[in-house]
């Protein structure tokens, strides 16, 4: 017997901004979706019969979208406040998606590229000249900094040989009290792209160009010198393959405060250094994205899509996903939940409740974990192999349990301390905080009070992290 036609109504949905009786709210109900956008609550009609048409046309913007969203989420560090009179995070984030999509768009062909594309199940980003920063603030002229490689480091050179901050401030074509942050894609010898940034600012007041009063910062290990036009020079770690013939896609950001924020300049990572290779070409990329007729997800055709130029995704997406177990070896009192069957990716929590006074539950054989772990819970990502946890008991009274930071030296009281304790941490850096947060190794934050640079909070029975927030620019 044939199939009976499918018919699609096509609705137009209805959305509008309001403010629920209880407040904000996330959800939904038989017929609307409730969503939160900047703070205003987002109403719409709820859609039950979901088209997913696997269309040329449709994986095409998918690979453009994905290839876009990547990289955002490697700059992230930058490219989130990076928009001047663009509020940081959310706003940001749509601002890059939009400036990069319309750039990944405009190179999608399989001529001379400016960009490497994503395919489908890439989960890393690959080289390309994505705007980073805008802003009223002239930019920093072209190749005033120039970078050059060594084995395992990243040497930032600048035009200058100067003695004053107001002489270096001028070489660099930029202001005493301007920050000068240098933002580079590096591609090792994999073709991984690497994001490296290091941040220089520069003192308001003429004084002599030393590492006392330059001040600089980057997410990878670096020195400084001034000698021979020097800067300064990045260091990376071994795993990263970074060698003497690797290349980069770079850019400079001129950051300059002001009553109304801080003002930027425009900045695209398109001076290079070395042979950057696009291997990542548009037409092979697109043909990773499964394509198909009309793909009915509620009550179509369960058959596999058919797939663009003979590749077949493996596994497709409309097969089982492989599960992987997680079991749970437990002799103890204590009640523990979270045993069963995960995708690989999926993130698991592992609970004890129910453990006798004086003592706190220990985990071991924690995916992502060297040793044991002490506390209530663990969370961790599910790899794609079979997971035993082995449950234990240990005494509270000597367990003591680590606050690291996510800025390193520039917190103090950063140690170990026992379950209960009063803890104290100190903002050093100089810098005003956006925000404070002390995030539990089993997820959630702490409850903590915040006066001025300090903050203080009780240690729970687990591992917490220091995460601060600061205004650098």
């Amino acid at each position: 017997m044939g199939r009976p036609d499918l018919f699609i109504i096509n609705t137009i949905p209805i959305m509008a901004k309001s403010k629920s009786f209880f407040g904000l709210r996330k959800g939904s109900t038989k017929t609307l979706t409730f969503s939160v956008l900047d703070g205003q609550q987002i109403t719409k009609d709820r859609v039950t019969d979901v088209k997913n048409p696997r269309s040329k046309a449709q994986m095409e913007q998918r690979c453009i979208l994905k290839t876009a969203a990547l990289a955002y989420s490697t700059l992230k560090s930058i490219v989130d406040h990076s928009f001047e009179g663009t509020t940081y995070g959310a706003a940001s984030q749509r601002k890059f998606m939009q400036l990069n999509t319309a750039i990944v768009r405009d190179n999608a062909h399989d001529g001379k590229s400016l960009i490497g594309f994503a395919s489908y199940k890439d989960s890393t980003p690959n080289m390309g000249q994505f705007i980073i920063s805008q802003g009223s603030l002239a930019p920093i002229p072209a190749n005033v900094i120039s970078l050059s490689f060594a084995a395992s480091s990243l040497a930032i050179n600048y035009n200058g040989g100067v003695a004053s901050t107001a002489a270096l401030a001028n070489a660099l074509g930029v202001n005493l009290g301007d920050i000068v942050t240098i933002c580079a894609l590096v591609q090792n010898s994999d073709k991984d792209a690497i994001f490296v940034w290091l941040r220089m600012m520069l003192p308001s007041e003429d004084v002599a160009v030393n590492a006392d009063n330059v001040k600089f910062e980057s997410n990878k290990r670096f020195s400084v010198s001034f000698e021979s036009n020097v800067v300064a020079s990045i260091h990376f770690d071994a795993v990263d393959k970074v060698t003497a013939n690797s290349a980069a896609l770079y850019g400079v950001i001129r950051s300059q405060k002001s009553d109304a924020g801080y003002k930027r300049s425009n900045t695209t990572l398109n001076l290079s250094v070395g042979s950057v290779v696009y291997d990542a070409k548009w037409s092979p990329a697109v043909l990773t994205y499964p394509q198909g007729e009309s793909y009915i997800l509620n009550g179509g055709d369960q058959g596999s899509a058919p797939s663009a130029g003979g590749v077949t995704p493996s596994p497709s997406p409309d097969e089982p996903a492989t599960m992987y177990a997680v079991t749970i070896n437990n002799s103890t009192a204590a009640v523990v939940s979270g045993a069963g069957q995960y995708v690989a990716g999926a993130n698991v929590v592992i609970n004890a409740t129910s453990v006798p006074q004086g003592k706190v539950a220990q985990f071991s054989g924690v995916p992502g974990q060297s040793g044991a772990v002490n506390g209530s819970s663990v969370q961790f990502t599910m790899p794609a192999n079979a997971v035993t946890i082995t449950i234990a008991l240990v005494d509270a009274s000597s367990t003591k349990y680590k606050v690291t930071s996510n800025i390193g030296s520039g917190v103090t009281g950063i140690g170990e301390y026992a379950a209960g304790a009063s803890v104290t941490l100190t903002n050093t850096t100089g810098y005003s905080i956006n925000s404070w947060t002390i995030t539990k190794a089993s997820g959630g934050n702490v409850d903590a009070n915040r006066s001025g640079n300090t903050l203080t909070f009780t240690m729970p029975a687990e591992n917490v992290q220091s995460n601060i927030d600061l205004a650098y620019e």
